[in-house]
């Protein structure tokens, strides 16, 4: 009589010959399994990633083996069924490390392991099996859902389209139309062969942007790229580079060198005589990536800029937007640099929580980029382990700046001075009434007035005065000074 098979090596036999891509996570994100579709869709053998800790990340990490496994994370799209899976997303990384995501059905499974020390210890792992393809008509059970931090994913990964070279930049993460635009601008200029003006506040870091769009635009220069700083620039050196530059030409019709100029506006105007002409000389061999502060086109026509050589600089002109102007798109750029920088020092990733979100939306980016890279890099720093950046993680900038933001200025009141002067007379002569004890004539002496003026004041002003009693004394009796300031006052 044949003996049975064992269910567990059935079992087994089975995913590994399932036409799609199954595997198994621990409760640390640790690949204990993979069939051989698995191996086929990641392009890694089992010997290789086995072992290896799954680390979310939409770019590229070191080392290769644990790149190719990033993907593998499952993103929830839905609340689990009553059978215990959930719907999600997972995707592979293409050998040209653009990403293919698929949905996937997740299980999660809890067990004995029988070699643990703690018999009644529990196992914790998550079987994933990768779909064919999406269902066209999701169960109504499992309608999408997403999480605000798997939404800023999926953006992020988007990323994996984009050429290598520029997928890093930035505050291109977003679906706001000028993040759209300038990113399908930059993907022009890598694939064109003219000359690249790239227009922005400093702010903005115009000079990243060149500098990537630079690297981006010959997978393989025959000459690396000579930086010239216009705001540094004089004839002397201009000329010396521009000779070293002419040496090094290549001599072969399809290349050319790589010329990158920052601060183009801040070129004198004889240094943009010098280059002007050499770029007329040597056009068809050297192509020019330049930054600018304010259009060059615009500069030469209030005649501060040399025409010829704006035309040439600015054959395509990229403007970098404000933040300001993509308000909605700043918690996008965010987790993209969040995720570029944790990626870059092999750290645990960082996701933004909701109240943090929000601040990004409400603060005003009076620094743009340059502002918001200074403080996720400090609010990064908090979190050396990764996990949910939240509000006490934020620097005070951003905390004290949102109070100010919700304070506001005080309303600002209208000066009238005629009715400003009129207050300060109409102190000066109470207070001196009280000083003379209502005598009118002292009060007048005072403020170095004449008992007519000070009357005529006291009228104009509606000072209101205690009646004063009737004086039954002899005339002698009185003040000759209160008797010569009364009558001078009443004489007409």
């Amino acid at each position: 009589m044949a003996r049975p098979k064992n269910p567990r090596n059935a079992f087994l036999s089975a995913l590994e010959e399932a036409s799609q891509p199954i595997y198994l996570l621990d409760s640390e994100q640790t690949l204990v399994y993979m069939n051989n579709a698995c191996q086929r869709w990641l392009g890694i053998s089992a010997d290789s990633a086995l072992g290896l800790k799954c680390q979310a990340s939409a770019l590229p990490i070191e080392p290769q083996d644990q790149n190719l496994i990033r993907g593998l994370l499952p993103i929830p799209i839905g609340a689990p069924t009553t059978l215990g899976e959930t719907l999600c997303e997972v995707f592979a990384v293409q050998p040209d490390n653009t990403a293919a995501i698929r949905l996937a059905r997740v299980v999660h499974l809890s067990g004995q392991d029988s070699e643990s020390p703690n018999p009644n210890e529990l196992i914790e792992s998550t079987l994933v099996h990768v779909l064919a393809e999406a269902p066209e008509n999701p169960p109504a059970t499992l309608t999408p859902a997403r999480s605000l931090a798997d939404d800023l994913r999926r953006i992020v990964a988007e990323l994996a389209k984009v050429q290598p070279n520029l997928r890093s930049l930035p505050g291109i993460a977003g679906r706001h139309p000028l993040t759209w635009r300038l990113r399908k601008q930059l993907e022009a200029a890598s694939e064109s062969t003219a000359n690249v003006l790239m227009k922005g506040n400093e702010k903005c870091l115009p000079d990243q942007f060149a500098r990537s769009l630079c690297n981006a635009s010959l997978p393989e220069p025959l000459t690396l790229p000579t930086l010239i700083d216009g705001r540094l620039a004089d004839e002397e050196q201009l000329l010396e580079t521009l000779k070293s530059i002419s040496r090094r030409l290549p001599t072969d019709a399809t290349s050319r060198a790589l010329l990158l100029l920052l601060r183009a506006e801040s070129l004198r105007a004889t240094v943009q005589h010098l280059l002007r002409d050499w770029l007329v000389a040597n056009s068809s061999r050297v192509r020019v990536f330049s930054t600018s502060s304010h259009s060059l086109l615009e500069l030469a026509g209030l005649q501060q800029f040399d025409l010829e050589l704006a035309v040439r600089l600015s054959t395509i002109e990229i403007e970098v937007p404000t933040l300001s102007a993509r308000q909605s798109d700043v918690p996008a750029i965010a987790a993209h640099w969040l995720d570029q920088f944790q990626s870059s020092r092999h750290a645990p990733p960082i996701t933004l929580s909701r109240e943090v979100v929000e601040q990004l939306l409400e603060f005003r980016w009076t620094g743009d980029l340059e502002q918001l890279r200074s403080v996720l890099i400090e609010a990064a720093s908090r979190l050396p382990n990764g996990g949910v950046l939240l509000p006490e993680h934020m620097p005070e900038v951003i905390r004290f700046g949102l109070q100010a933001q919700r304070i506001g200025r005080p309303a600002e009141q209208s000066l009238n001075l005629d009715s400003y002067l009129e207050k300060i007379e109409r102190l000066l002569l109470e207070r001196a009434l009280q000083q003379s004890g209502m005598n009118k004539a002292k009060a007048a002496r005072l403020l170095g007035l004449t008992r007519q003026r000070f009357l005529r004041r006291c009228e104009h002003l509606q000072l209101n005065f205690p009646k004063e009693p009737i004086d039954f004394r002899i005339a002698d009796d009185l003040d000759s000074d209160e008797i010569d300031a009364d009558s001078s006052g009443d004489q007409v």
